[in-house]
């Protein structure tokens, strides 16, 4: 949803900045709105050409990672032994999967490993003698990576499930049909995530940079209004961004 408002304020910026250019160029206003058009279009081209396949991957990523929470954890470990991210030899030992004294820890969640899961994992090691550990996970806080340098004995390193995706999607193990595509979110859904407290800053941003183009341009008006309008989504944003 980001990068949907992302791509609007790059589009709407570049309309504005042309539209301030070429009213430096021209006073008719029709040739000023065709070429800012113009040039909006154009960056929607670009954009679309640089953001080429990068959405059927990241759905079809997003789409792996749900089946793999959604499965039994013995299936995402076949998985890893076929990618040869998880040794043959691997057998459960006390949560972990276990091979030549390293561990295997899948933590297939949607929350990500805390820094208390992660000393309780490390005692586990400790206590069965495994000098290594990897957690594989959807994503890692920065402070649980931090924790884990001072844990002394044992090696922590922590991945996501992306090396895994690749890994099968090039060796062609991916099987589509059991992978759903994710069902298109309503605008219900969408709404708490565009009013939401961080745009409420994205917000603030447009409505000062539309207002600063009005001093800059006859059409002095129309910014101001569009400004206006952009303020009071941030005002809302930032007060109701929460409740909504």
């Amino acid at each position: 949803m980001h990068r949907y408002i992302d791509t609007f304020f790059i589009i709407l910026g570049v309309f504005v900045v042309s539209f301030v250019i070429c009213g430096l160029l021209t006073a008719k206003f029709a040739v000023k709105l065709a070429i800012s058009f113009a040039f909006s279009l154009v960056a929607v081209c670009v954009l679309a050409y640089l953001t080429r396949g990068g959405k059927r991957g990241n759905a079809d990523y997003r789409s792996f990672v749900t089946y793999c929470l959604l499965s039994e954890e013995s299936e995402t470990a076949a998985m890893l032994k076929s990618a040869g991210f998880l040794s043959e030899n691997a057998a459960p030992l006390d949560g972990f999967y276990v091979a030549d004294g390293s561990a295997v820890y899948l933590h297939l969640k949607f929350s990500r490993p805390s820094a208390d899961l992660i000393v309780s994992l490390y005692k586990k090691c400790r206590k069965n003698a495994l000098s290594r550990l990897t957690v594989w996970c959807t994503s890692f806080e920065r402070k649980s990576v931090a924790i884990s340098c001072t844990l002394p004995g044992v090696e922590i390193k922590f991945r996501t499930l992306k090396p895994l995706y690749k890994s099968l999607r090039k060796k062609k193990l991916l099987d589509g049909k059991r992978l759903g595509a994710s069902p298109r979110p309503s605008f219900r859904t969408l709404l708490p995530v565009i009013l939401s407290t961080r745009n409420s800053y994205r917000f603030a941003l447009a409505a000062l940079t539309l207002y600063a183009f009005s001093l800059l341009t006859p059409l002095r008006i129309y910014y101001i209004v569009a400004a206006t309008s952009t303020l009071v989504l941030a005002i809302v944003s930032r007060i109701y961004g929460e409740k909504i």
